[in-house]
């Protein structure tokens, strides 16, 4: 990759079992997707090419974990 070219990112987070979309470009803004069971979010984002970047506590003392992919144009 030349070094001129940037790399643009999505980004979402996983809390329990909801998956709020963050994307690149406002494509997924604000987008949320629900699973029958943490396991299989972790899963689903897993094989999309999602990377675990920080885990944090909300406000209610769940965790937070975000995760960011390289946006493909």
């Amino acid at each position: 990759m030349p070094l001129t070219t940037r790399v643009r990112w999505e980004y979402c987070s996983l809390i329990g079992k909801k998956v709020i979309f963050l994307g690149a470009e406002k494509l997924f803004d604000n987008k949320v997707d629900g699973y029958a069971s943490e396991a299989r979010a972790w899963d689903c984002l897993e094989k999309g090419g999602w990377e675990l970047v920080a885990v944090a506590p909300n406000k209610q003392g769940e965790l937070v974990h975000y995760f960011k992919r390289r946006f493909e144009d």
